[in-house]
């Protein structure tokens, strides 16, 4: 799976229907940075790679991404072709 299908630089994202936001703009830069500030963007390219969601997931709580953000890159990774 390309790192580039998971977290592009710039996207709009339709909000699920529990959300109260009818739609948000995501930037996978930003995700980027946050891991880069606590030095895991090469283990979290490598649990992208391996489908690894629960280490994806732990990465990005450590790295301070909210909620919303892991639900995103979660789902793009659910939804990308190898």
């Amino acid at each position: 799976m390309g790192l580039a299908a998971v977290l592009p630089t710039f996207c709009t994202v339709k909000s699920r229907a529990t959300s109260k936001l009818s739609a948000e703009e995501f930037d996978g830069s930003l995700i980027l940075e946050k891991l880069a500030e606590i030095g895991e963007v090469d283990n979290f390219y490598e649990a992208v790679d391996a489908d690894d969601f629960s280490r994806a997931k732990a990465l990005l709580r450590k790295a301070g991404a909210n909620a919303l953000e892991i639900s995103i890159v979660l789902e793009k990774m659910a939804n990308s072709e190898d």
